[in-house]
Parts: structure tokens; sequence; C-alpha cells
């Protein structure tokens, strides 16, 4: 599963105190455990009431960037980009299944029309078209596209001119794309294939 939820933000977030049986006095182990349980309490308490600040902005050299961007390549995603992209764009679920090709070709579309899909997106008159992921408290990790330099803790991955979409899709380098992805998830994501039985 590619999703990242808010329980694994608590879990790794929260301090654990074990304490082995009849090492403590049965008054001081007590107070130990409700300490223990109230520090879980509070860091699972502060992983659901994480809070985006609001409109805060990338400073981001935008042509550095779409030049990392189209520095390879070229061609269809492969891995948690393509299911990603399947996912958000396409019929694809969880397990990566779904039309591919067809999802690819629906993002590299939105992307040709200018076409936004975030919600709240407003256009910073800049030309650019992004390809942005973040992940929300309650559904995980997710994909969108967007007409301004992405905020409120949103990532981009990938930018383009909508009117010059085929360049950046000739060139991309999904390694350039992998890597900012690790960077949403906090940790790299390794491709290893499934042991022989």
């Amino acid at each position: 599963v590619w999703l990242v939820g808010a329980a694994a933000l608590a879990w790794a977030s929260c301090s654990v105190l074990f304490v082995a049986p009849g090492s403590l006095s049965a008054e001081r182990g007590h107070s130990l455990r409700s300490r223990s349980r109230s520090v879980v309490s509070a860091a699972a308490s502060r992983a659901r009431n994480i809070a985006k600040p609001a409109d805060v902005y990338v400073d981001l050299d935008i042509d550095a960037f779409y030049a990392e961007t189209i520095s390879g390549s070229g061609g269809a995603p492969k891995g948690i980009e393509r299911d990603l992209i399947t996912k958000y764009f396409g019929d694809g679920d969880d397990r990566g299944r779904g039309d591919h090709s067809a999802a690819f070709a629906t993002l590299r579309d939105k992307m040709a029309k200018g076409e936004a899909t975030a919600e709240d997106d407003r256009d910073d008159g800049k030309g650019w078209i992004w390809l942005v992921a973040d992940v929300e408290r309650g559904t995980g990790l997710y994909l969108e596209t967007s007409k301004r330099l992405p905020g409120k803790g949103k990532r981009p991955l990938l930018v383009g001119h909508p009117d010059s979409i085929d360049e950046l899709f000739d060139s991309v380098n999904w390694s350039v794309v992998r890597r900012r992805l690790n960077e949403v998830l906090g940790r790299t994501l390794k491709v290893a294939k499934k042991p022989e039985q």
C-alpha cells in the first residue's frame, strides 16, 4: 500500500515505556503507566490535529526546477509514480492496478490544457502547470495538478508550460520525480523484486 496516514505519524512520534513485571512498586508502576498513556495520548492528539498553515508558498527557482525535471529520457513512468498517476488520473487502486497508459494520457491532456484538479487552486499568472503531491490527514498521499506554485505543504513533482507539455514528457527525468516524491514521504522508496518462493 502506498498511502501514509495519520496513524503512522502518531506511531512515529510516540514514546513507549516498558516496565518489567514486579520491577516497581504497584504505586510507582501505576504512575508510570498513567504517564506513558498520557504521552501516547498527547502524541496521537497532535497527529490528529495537524493543521496546515494558510497560504505559505515555496521560494523556488522555477527555471532551475524545470531544467532538472527535463534532464532525463522521458517516456511513461514506472513504479510508484505510474501507480499514483493511475490512481489519481485514471481508474487505479491502492494496489497499482488500472489502465496506466490511459491515466498517463489523461495527466498529459490535463496539463496541456492547463487544467487544475486542486480544489482551492487560483492561477498565479506565471503560466506553469504543476503536478504536486501531498499527504493529507485521513486520506494519505495524493496527486493533483495546480496552476500556481504549490503552497500549504504541497510538494511539486514536475512542472511544465501547457503549450510545451510534449517537451516535458519527452524528456522528463522520472528519477528526479521519485526523489521529490521521497521528500514528500520523508523517506526513500526502494524498488525490490518479489522474493522467489
